[in-house]
């Protein structure tokens, strides 16, 4: 069980009753949130590193349990843009996130898959 987390600029630090466990991201971590025995990780990100795929779920020993599928793309002269998570939350049992391009995504915990889709802009 985790019993605290902590962020330092690129860096996730989990303490558990029986140890400590670092897991490095490739960019600041913006946000993350502790489950009970995993944590949710809102990277910053651009595209030579994760791309449009900045949320983890990772397990108390700091190993990436999924990375979360592919958003859709900007249509249009925006095509090449972007389109990277900017928020993240858990509403009633529920991940939500939220994207760049204005869409609010229900994400499956145990796989990480991109399970529906509200455009809020």
């Amino acid at each position: 069980m985790i019993k605290e987390a902590i962020k330092k600029d690129n860096e996730i630090i989990i303490y558990t009753e029986n140890s400590n466990n670092t897991m490095t991201f490739l960019t600041p971590v913006m946000k993350f949130i502790i489950l009970e025995n995993s944590i949710l990780v809102l990277t910053n990100t651009d595209r030579k590193t994760y791309g449009d795929r900045n949320i983890f779920r990772l397990s108390e020993e700091g190993e990436i349990l999924w990375q979360v599928e592919q958003p859709d793309k900007f249509r249009g002269i925006d095509a090449n843009r972007t389109v990277c998570f900017t928020g993240l939350s858990i509403e009633v049992d529920k991940i939500r996130a939220y994207s760049l391009n204005g869409f609010d995504y229900e994400i499956d915990f145990e796989t990480g898959k991109l399970l529906s889709k509200v455009y809020t802009k």
